[in-house]
């Protein structure tokens, strides 16, 4: 890899294009600073220089460090920071290359960020080359599948990169997510971020609607906008695990009406017998056999030999009669 030289000076903010954004790996957006380096940022100044790249006629585009020149900027108030600056015929692969450098030294990229590279990279050294060369820079297995994995990520329209660059949509959760339909994503997106949902829930309700879906040869929009669904979303009187649970049961009784029909008859089946806490009664996994089991809990050896007792007198004296 050719090394380019690079420079270092003070810049005057007003020359670096902000709006450029040729390398920036970040969904647009994700501009927030860390509390952390806020704190340092405002006793020490910046410590860590920006690498910008000199396009000519005094203008630099950013390279790496956008939300440290931000910083800069709008935290600091300064009209000028000092850069790292790469030479104007350096080329567009070498300041991914820097970049790539530079970012390792910090913390761990995010998938978004991952993708917003690869992709990057891929229109200028191919995909083979990618694999073999950049996955393993990334800690990524060197094989094409994981490559069109994240290249998946990096055409997912806003405002998805930008959850899941924040952790409120799972990784997993996203790759599921960019096999629908535009509206179907958008949907299941929408209803992700409104209830809050857990990775499990995530990944339990986009199963559930895809499977609704083909099964009915209708979409997942269709199903989400049905009016019991909109009534469960909508309502004031549920937060939103309680919306959740909801949703779930409906969603459940749509999918297996008869495991759902047996769930119930075995539930009142419980509220009939009443029985005390120390007793229970189970069925069979997916109630595939008719067999039921009474479970009695006792709390020492002694209650259990008394109860015995008593049931074999009980019975003795029933024999009797």
């Amino acid at each position: 890899m050719k090394i380019p030289s690079l420079a270092m000076s003070r810049i005057a903010l007003s020359h670096i294009d902000f709006d450029d954004r040729t390398y920036s790996l970040r969904p647009e957006g994700d501009d927030e600073l860390p509390a952390n380096f806020l704190g340092s940022l405002t006793r020490c100044g910046l410590l860590h220089p920006p690498l910008v790249q000199d396009r000519g006629n005094d203008r630099f585009l950013i390279v790496s460090g956008r939300r440290r020149l931000r910083a800069v900027r709008d935290v600091l108030r300064e009209a000028s920071c000092i850069c790292l600056i790469m030479p104007g015929d350096s080329t567009n692969l070498e300041a991914l290359r820097m970049a790539l450098e530079e970012g390792l030294l910090g913390p761990p990229w995010s998938p978004v960020m991952k993708a917003n590279y690869l992709k990057k990279i891929v229109t200028l050294v191919g995909q083979e080359e990618t694999v073999r060369s950049f996955l393993p820079r990334l800690d990524i297995t060197p094989q094409q599948y994981h490559l069109d994995k994240l290249l998946s990520l990096a055409e997912l329209e806003a405002p998805l990169p930008m959850a899941i660059q924040q952790g409120r949509i799972a990784e997993k959760t996203a790759y599921e997510l960019g096999r629908l339909s535009f509206r179907d994503r958008l949907a299941l997106f929408d209803l992700i971020i409104s209830l809050k949902l857990s990775v499990g829930n995530q990944r339990q309700i986009i199963a559930i609607c895809n499977e609704l879906a083909k099964r009915s040869s209708t979409t997942v929009h269709t199903i989400l906008t049905a009016p019991d669904i909109l009534e469960i979303l909508n309502s004031k009187d549920c937060n939103p695990p309680q919306q959740t649970a909801r949703l779930m049961k409906v969603l459940q009784a749509r999918r297996s009406p008869r495991l759902t029909a047996a769930n119930q008859e075995f539930a009142d089946l419980q509220n009939r017998l009443n029985l005390p806490q120390w007793a229970e009664i189970s069925h069979s996994p997916s109630f595939e056999k008719d067999q039921v089991s009474l479970h009695l809990n006792f709390a020492n050896q002694k209650k259990l030999e008394k109860f015995c007792r008593r049931f074999l007198e009980r019975k003795a004296d029933l024999a009797d009669h």
